[in-house]
């Protein structure tokens, strides 16, 4: 059976909605389009994981790190602050459960206050059923959306088997990968399950659009990762075609999703 596209991000949401983004990105001036070339309102970012729980520079002998250093020196600097990052603390773990609590949910109840038909038809029992005073709660309750894309995967049908136990991990009833026909994607980064799409981007980001009522979007994640090879010397490595292209290439889609 030929694969379907499947869009592989995450949704990280927080309140309102119009495609603005934050996009985590490097740019390369020779290219064919510029800063001017996207919409006013759009904000170029960066991102930086690990200071968040690094703690205080000045507490405990820490001492400052470089990004101490940068974020004094550019004090004008706009933060867009990253509270869950696969680090849930443990005491919201001990309270809610985590994931599994019926007071954390995703994107379908935060704009239609209901979980969608599929998931309700496929997980069934095991999805938690909102009172009308929680889908009203929670309906329209984000300042935003954050949305990472790095990859897309092919999708096959995957008949439910009695014998398996129901999980998160077989209630989209679908198997995924990377190739088809003995093809790849795209171009394969360091992480096997990375594979360069930028198209999907776009598709990602328009589905997104029209799907959930055209939010704003904060673009929190995007990038490669690339084999270190240790013959080259610090001059050749700078030399990043690999990344300027990724970045150029999304960049592009990105772009084509705001017109």
């Amino acid at each position: 059976m030929s694969g379907i596209l499947a869009l592989t991000f995450s949704f990280l949401v927080f309140h309102n909605t119009h495609i603005v983004a934050i996009g985590r990105a490097e740019f390369n001036s020779s290219t064919a389009f510029n800063r001017s070339s996207f919409p006013r309102n759009f904000v170029f970012g960066t991102a930086s994981s690990s200071y968040q729980y690094e703690g205080a520079y000045n507490e405990d002998g820490r001492g400052p790190s470089i990004w101490d250093t940068y974020t004094r020196q550019h004090p004008g600097l706009q933060p867009f602050v990253t509270l869950f990052h696969w680090d849930l603390p443990q005491s919201l773990e001990d309270e809610y459960e985590g994931f599994l609590s019926s007071r954390i949910v995703f994107m379908d109840p935060l704009t239609y206050g209901v979980y969608p038909k599929s998931m309700q038809s496929l997980v069934r029992k095991r999805l938690p059923k909102f009172s009308k005073k929680q889908s009203d709660m929670v309906k329209g309750s984000y300042d935003f959306l954050g949305l990472n894309y790095y990859t897309a995967n092919y999708a096959t049908h995957s008949p439910f088997s009695n014998d398996a136990q129901p999980s998160y991990a077989t209630d989209s009833h679908a198997n995924l990968s990377t190739e088809r026909n003995g093809t790849l994607i795209g171009l394969r980064a360091a992480s096997s399950w990375l594979s360069v799409y930028p198209s999907g981007f776009r598709d990602l980001l328009l589905y997104t659009k029209h799907r959930y009522k055209n939010p704003i979007i904060y673009i929190t994640e995007n990038g490669i990762d690339e084999l270190n090879n240790s013959t080259l010397s610090l001059k050749e490595a700078l030399i990043d075609n690999m990344r300027i292209d990724y970045h150029y290439r999304h960049l592009k889609y990105l772009l084509r999703a705001t017109k």
